[in-house]
Parts: structure tokens; sequence; C-alpha cells
């Protein structure tokens, strides 16, 4: 998130430069909400928090190391589950 935040602030510092339109920002605001960010919410946003934190782990956000044993006992196959999915085994 942190990183797309950052290239949609690049857009606001061109605005505010003057090197953007109004229009040209809007259809960033646009782009990014439609886009990134809603691929970000669907990948991570879960009513469970091992989901989220696996594919965290599963994509390289989060590694193993970081957590206690107990966590990652609970969410190794799901972790492997995101990995098999992705092949990113």
């Amino acid at each position: 998130m942190s990183a797309a935040l950052g290239a949609l602030a690049i857009k606001f510092e061109e605005w505010k430069a003057g090197t953007l339109s109004s229009t040209d920002l809007h259809a960033a605001i646009h782009d990014y909400h439609h886009g990134i960010a809603r691929e970000i919410w669907k990948r991570f946003a879960s009513n469970n928090p091992k989901m989220p934190l696996a594919h965290a782990v599963a994509a390289g956000y989060v590694t193993k190391e970081s957590l206690s044993p107990e966590v990652l006992e609970h969410i190794e196959p799901m972790v492997e589950f995101f990995q098999d999915l992705e092949g990113s085994k």
C-alpha cells in the first residue's frame, strides 16, 4: 500500500507544480481507487486474520523468521496454499 500511495503522491506533487492538470490528477485517483487499491483490498481483506498474514508471508512481505513458532504453525498450510496458487514456492 505504501508504494501504491507513493506513486499517487507523485501525481499530487506534479499537480501542485502545475505539470499535471486537475483532470489528469482526477483520472490518476480514479485509476488508483479502482485498480491497485482494490486489488490490495481484495488480497488482504478478510474476516480471518490468518489469511492476510499467510498471504503476506507467501508474497514475501513478512518473513517466517519474524513470526513466533506458534503463529507460523497455525498459518503454514495457508502459506503453502498461497505459494502454490501463485507458483512462488
